[in-house]
């Protein structure tokens, strides 16, 4: 995947926000969730002779035609992660210093072996950062000012719609994370991705309350 990267400065010289756990409602104006939907919602059907429930369309996935004219491939490609070292008094902080976006496609993460179970406090976990775009300034940089964060288990995926800012996935614990991940490229320079620095030292999300280690433990995390 081809990028474009430039640098922009904080609006204030200190800026913390603090992670919440990922919902549909609170993710939706960023993209969607991929989860199992509620049972409620009555939007399964019975297929496989009668042995499995199907869920039609739980997340969106769209591309647009890019400005040169090259034709992108839908790709399914797959990341692995390692865990990042978490600062702070608690090792509870991770520093956001970089945001990407995908103008002309969306992205889905969805990760593999993961504990589904939230109350399993000493599962890896990811971290999901994203942001608005400022279409009033050239450029059109992210909107700083209203970054957001979310914690997400392991029965759930994101997929970021076209042109949502994002940071490169975080995952959180002891060990690398897996993730499935399918986006459209054609490897042109700022179509497939553009990417911004942030300043010299980025802006601190807070995880919630974790146990001891650089990585974060999930001991004390109440999701």
């Amino acid at each position: 995947m081809s990028s474009s990267v430039t640098t922009i400065v904080p609006p204030r010289e200190s800026l913390t926000i603090s992670a919440t756990p990922l919902t549909s409602a609170t993710f939706a104006p960023f993209g969607s969730v991929i989860q199992l939907p509620p049972s409620t919602n009555g939007a399964a059907t019975t297929v496989n002779q009668g042995t499995a429930q199907k869920y039609l369309k739980v997340s969106p996935f769209t591309s647009a035609a890019c400005p040169s004219g090259s034709p992108a491939n839908f790709n399914i490609n797959i990341f692995v992660c390692a865990p990042r070292k978490l600062s702070g008094e608690f090792k509870n902080v991770f520093q956001c210093k970089i945001l990407e976006r995908h103008p002309y496609t969306s992205q889905s993460f969805i990760p593999l072996g993961l504990d589904p179970d939230p109350e399993n406090k000493t599962s890896s976990r990811f971290l999901v950062i994203v942001s608005h775009t400022l279409t009033s300034i050239p450029g059109n940089p992210p909107d700083l000012e209203n970054l957001k964060a979310f914690i997400c288990s392991g029965s759930q995926g994101v997929t970021y719609a076209a042109g949502t800012w994002h940071a490169p996935m975080v995952a959180l614990g002891e060990r690398p994370i897996e993730f499935v991940v399918l986006v459209h490229e054609n490897g042109v320079d700022g179509e497939d991705t553009q990417e911004v620095l942030i300043g010299e030292n980025g802006i601190a999300v807070k995880v919630l309350a974790m146990g001891n280690g650089e990585n974060g433990l999930w001991a004390k995390a109440k999701f």
